[in-house]
């Protein structure tokens, strides 16, 4: 899979066609800015929208931020139009939304390797974010995770889910419960992260720590925002905090002595420790490593 090596755990949706949101996206500490093309933009409004993304792409990254840019619906006239006008060197990859089947990223895939020869961008350089927002997609979630060595991470759409079932949208989230643990799942199998979706309620912080929270748990690495006040909850709960990186460094030190004694299993505060946890420690040491060179610029 294509890692970009970096933590993704806010990625912050900003409407293409407002240059001055545009502007300043990348000033709010988000992990990914993503500008969109697709639906929070009026099909009136789309060809400037364009213009405004292509001309601004190294300014949202100026803060540090990976700068994606999703695209209409593919394949369709205007998400090749899209494709054609703003990917660039500066761009780091591209989201697609309402992702159904494998096929549908095979055939982005064809594209934008077609793209990159023609713009002389190095082949595979573009990374694709697909979201998995429709009954299909969650029941192929799997095969589209494998679909591409250029997917950096699979996201997962509950309101648009929601409407495709025809049920309600609610706070305990239960009627997304199947479909939110199959995309972790899925691309917890894949080894790339899994990101939640959006908390449409912004003013509701508490609310997205709850859920976001539950994401986590589940084995989401971050999550899809619409506001820049939801970022740095957001990034707080998607980073390990310090007492979770003090036990890891304990039962890492713990278990190199065990393994001097010709043993493979230890014992921390009570609990057993064998390779899966310590493998865990590691990753959670190695994330808090991506997320110290994101905060610090390097």
């Amino acid at each position: 899979m294509n890692s970009i090596n970096k933590p993704v755990r806010s990625l912050l949706f900003t409407p293409g066609n407002q240059l001055e949101k545009v502007r300043k996206v990348g000033d709010f500490g988000a992990d990914v800015v993503i500008l969109d093309l697709e639906d929070s933009v009026p099909h009136s409004e789309k060809d400037i929208a364009r213009m405004i993304v292509k001309d601004t792409i190294s300014i949202a990254g100026s803060g540090g931020s990976v700068v994606l840019v999703r695209i209409n619906q593919f394949p369709s006239p205007l998400s090749e139009k899209d494709l054609n006008e703003v990917v660039m060197k500066e761009l780091s990859g591209i989201v697609v939304p309402k992702v159904e089947s494998k096929f549908h990223i095979a055939k982005l895939d064809s594209e934008l390797n077609r793209i990159e020869i023609e713009k002389g961008i190095e082949m595979g350089t573009l990374t694709i974010l697909p979201i998995i927002e429709t009954a299909k997609g969650i029941l192929e979630a799997y095969s589209i995770a494998s679909a591409s060595a250029r997917i950096m991470a699979m996201a997962f759409g509950a309101e648009d889910l929601t409407s495709d079932m025809g049920i309600q949208r609610t706070v305990s989230g239960d009627e997304i419960a199947y479909a939110r643990a199959q995309v972790a799942m899925s691309a917890a199998a894949m080894g790339i992260p899994a990101i939640d979706t959006v908390y449409i309620d912004y003013v509701d912080i508490d609310g997205l720590v709850r859920e976001a929270k539950v994401a986590r748990k589940l084995g989401f690495k971050g999550k899809l925002l619409i506001h820049q006040n939801q970022v740095l909850p957001v990034n707080q709960i998607f980073s390990p905090s310090d007492k979770e990186l003090s036990q890891a460094k304990k039962i890492i030190r713990a278990y190199q002595e065990t393994l001097k004694k010709g043993s493979g299993v230890t014992v921390v505060d009570g609990k057993m420790v064998d390779k899966p946890i310590v493998e865990r420690a590691r990753k959670l040491i190695s994330l808090q490593k991506t997320i110290h060179e994101r905060e610090n610029g390097y």
